[in-house]
């Protein structure tokens, strides 16, 4: 059986909590507004999950059962930090790490679903917080390099022209 796999990138509003929701909960109505078509709304309302760019990881997950996902497909984060094709690089290192392992301490044995799930898990635990402090700084880089004008955004501008 083969399934469709796909990702879409909406620029929206920026309240990251509300794009934040399973299935059935988040209505495409803005989308549908700009572009509009049967096959966008088809893919929507097909969407298992769907989260903002940033959002809260704290439920994210990685893996189910024997498939796992990398890079800015799990976690996604705002560009602010540069790092997206660094996290994927880290994140297929670790897979790859984790089933040499896996392959060496069983040389002759062909791993179970079960087996490439729980190792699934461990890479999901081993990723959490490099992947977290990432978001979490790409966050802040946004929050510094795009603030509103006023007073904060005056002492930005002098702390940044006293740097040599």
């Amino acid at each position: 059986m083969r399934q469709l796999a796909h990702t879409a990138s909406v620029v929206g509003d920026n309240d990251r909590k509300a794009w934040q929701c399973t299935k059935g909960k988040l209505s495409a109505h803005w989308f549908m507004k700009e572009l509009n078509t049967s096959r966008c709304s088809a893919t929507l309302k097909a969407a298992y999950h769907r989260q903002s760019v940033g959002g809260d990881q704290g439920d994210s997950t990685s893996s189910t059962g024997a498939v796992a996902v990398l890079g800015d497909t799990c976690d996604p984060s705002p560009p602010y930090q540069a790092q997206g094709a660094a996290m994927a690089v880290e994140d297929g290192a670790t897979l790859g790490i984790l089933l040499g392992k896996f392959s060496r301490a069983h040389p002759n044995q062909k791993a179970t679903g079960t087996q490439i799930s729980d190792l699934f898990g461990f890479y999901e635990i081993l990723r959490k917080k490099r992947t977290t402090v990432n978001v979490e700084g790409s966050i802040e880089n946004q929050v510094l390099y795009h603030m509103e004008d006023g007073p904060g955004e005056d002492a930005r501008d002098k702390a940044f022209a006293n740097v040599n």
